[in-house]
């Protein structure tokens, strides 16, 4: 044999060589593909004693949370919220629609009748079009600004003003009083004393419903609230998913929704050991502007004091307390709950201004006290701060500098829990 003969392995060889390295490229590629999805269904949870576990959200039902891959098992009851971290918040340019019960969609509006408002999911169009009971609606902003003052502007102009009649306000400010017969994507119908307008729906800003024909089914519970990427929110009860599957849950949009884990940003459990204050009334409330007559005033539950949502650096919050400095507000706790927590910040309504002092008393004794928080400060984590025994628990927010000029201050996701 010659020094410069070169060995070649047979074509068997060679080609078992081949088929282990395909088969080992395969099974790369799946265990990627399987660790892709786990990062997608990757959430942080917060549980009911205070603490948080981060995981792979394997399976939810009415008894139990199944996360990570020793299969850790969680009662609903216990857990306070899941947070999927990589699923961002956005709000599109789309149309807003407010339900009575406080629910909204973000989405493209299609038609509406006697029956229903029809919508297109417009961050998620591979979904089914939206079919809304139209008794169940408050409201709709037709274009939702981007900017977080105008955006506030916006839900002041459209859903602070519940009349008897509907109402359609046009970008002009114009508001116009009657009965909505229907609208599409290119114009709305409103009837007016037995004449039908027909209005050009880029001229609409909003419509607000009639009060008077609102209506909404029985409660059912437990309920958990799903929070998607583009800032919608909904209510449901009967919430399941299997593994690898959608969250299948019944609400007033569907007896059975189904949402793909990746369109979701955030599920709270409503009916466990977390209570949101935002769901009570305040045994008191008390309100001490710099400029005029302290007053009663109740604190916006579940929008900031503005008139907007829940907004803070950019990030929206589904649930809390809109309120401004100098304001005092008690809860009766009863001695039933042991830790409260929230996170506390100035509203970006405020556009970077404001500046005020968050504490938290319970029955008298000063629990909490936070530093100076400015418009541009970051938000606060409260507790959380143990209120065992506690039977009154009061939430304040002190003068910063400037009086109480832009002082537009939240309370957002503030709990109690047994």
């Amino acid at each position: 044999m010659s020094s410069d003969h070169v060995s070649r392995p047979s074509p068997r060889v060679f080609g078992a060589s081949l088929r282990r390295a395909c088969l080992g490229l395969l099974i790369a590629l799946a265990a990627s593909a399987v660790r892709a999805d786990d990062e997608g269904d990757t959430a942080t949870i917060y549980l009911a004693d205070g603490t948080r576990q981060t995981g792979v959200v394997r399976s939810i039902s009415a008894s139990e949370i199944v996360i990570g891959r020793d299969a850790v098992r969680l009662a609903p009851a216990d857990v306070v919220r899941l947070e999927f971290a990589n699923h961002s918040l956005s709000t599109p340019r789309a149309s807003l629609i407010q339900l009575a019960n406080g629910d909204r969609i973000v989405a493209g509006l299609s038609r509406m009748s006697d029956e229903s408002v029809v919508a297109l999911w417009k961050s998620y169009p591979d979904l089914p079009p939206i079919q809304i009971p139209a008794a169940s609606v408050s409201g709709v902003v037709v274009s939702v600004p981007e900017a977080a003052v105008e955006r506030t502007r916006a839900f002041n102009q459209v859903f602070g003003h519940r009349e008897k009649s509907d109402t359609v306000l046009l970008t002009n400010g114009d508001r116009l009083a009657g009965d909505l017969v229907s609208f599409d994507q290119a114009a709305l119908k409103l009837s007016q004393g037995g004449k039908t307008l027909e209005i050009e729906l880029p001229r609409v800003r909003g419509i607000a419903f009639s009060s008077e024909l609102t209506s909404l089914p029985a409660v059912h519970k437990p309920r958990v609230e799903v929070t998607l990427g583009d800032s919608s929110r909904v209510t449901g009860w009967n919430a399941s998913r299997e593994p690898g599957g959608p969250l299948r849950l019944s609400s007033l949009l569907a007896s059975t929704l189904e949402l793909p884990l990746s369109a979701i940003a955030s599920i709270r459990f409503l009916d466990g050991r977390t209570t949101y204050l935002s769901d009570l009334r305040p045994a008191e409330s008390r309100l001490a502007p710099y400029f005029g007559p302290i007053s009663a005033t109740a604190p916006a539950q579940d929008q900031s004091a503005f008139g907007g949502p829940l907004s803070v650096r950019g990030r929206q919050y589904a649930k809390g307390l809109g309120t401004r400095s100098q304001s005092r507000i008690t809860y009766e706790l009863t001695g039933q709950f042991r830790l409260f927590q929230a996170t506390a910040a100035i509203d970006d309504a405020a556009e970077g201004k404001g500046s005020v002092r968050f504490a938290v008393e319970a029955d008298g004794a000063r629990l909490w006290t936070s530093r100076l928080v400015t418009g541009s400060s970051r938000p606060l984590t409260v507790g959380p701060l143990d209120v065992t025994g506690k039977h009154r628990l009061t939430l304040i927010v002190e003068y910063g500098e400037l009086a109480d000029v832009d002082d537009w201050a939240d309370w957002c996701d503030a709990v109690v829990i047994r």
